[in-house]
């Protein structure tokens, strides 16, 4: 364990908080706290790609597959780090959530929301710099929770973002192609 991970993590989880922040970060780390958004943006993509929108939400699901098979058979599985939240935890965490039976590296969370943000960005919202930086922010917010509420260190929700980021432009990539060859110069990116 580095040290810096914990000085960070503590910080986070015990020094950086607020009863406003104990209120509002535990449930945007909930998949099921962002249904309406995703509905949102499937909405969008019906709106700009029409029919396509199915192709196009086969390869948000196939993204997604990569960066949490990733996370949770290749690296918790090989790395079988324990959460700062485990009992036999190098740290005394202050925990908000329930802490979780799996391992720590890295976050299923930051890199299964980074890779969506990465995939929504670039596919639907190219070239429009604002929706960029807010999906991004979105992602980046959700990994900053889990340290927050005691479940993940800053380093596997660093590793889970670099996992997000490679999962989301692999998608996006194959989706390109895909449509490009698919539908050639109709096609938007």
């Amino acid at each position: 364990m580095l040290e810096w991970d914990i000085a960070v993590f503590e910080w986070i989880n015990q020094s950086a908080t607020t009863g406003f922040l104990d209120a509002v970060l535990p449930p945007i780390r909930d998949g099921g706290f962002w249904i309406p958004f995703y509905f949102l943006l499937i909405v969008m993509a019906l709106i700009r790609y029409k029919w396509k929108a199915f192709v196009w939400l086969a390869f948000c699901f196939i993204t997604v597959g990569v960066s949490d098979g990733t996370t949770n058979y290749a690296l918790k599985k090989q790395i079988q780090r324990l959460r700062p939240c485990h009992s036999d935890s190098p740290v005394d965490a202050r925990l908000l959530v329930k802490c979780g039976s799996g391992y720590s590296m890295s976050s299923a969370h930051a890199a299964n929301h980074m890779a969506m943000a990465v995939f929504f960005a670039f596919s639907l919202f190219y070239g429009h710099s604002l929706a960029v930086a807010l999906l991004l922010f979105w992602a980046i917010s959700i990994g900053y929770a889990q340290i927050y509420v005691g479940v993940h260190y800053p380093s596997d929700i660093l590793l889970g973002f670099l996992v997000g980021v490679l999962a989301g432009n692999l998608g996006l990539y194959a989706w390109r192609k895909l449509a490009f060859r698919l539908w050639g110069e109709d096609f938007r990116p």
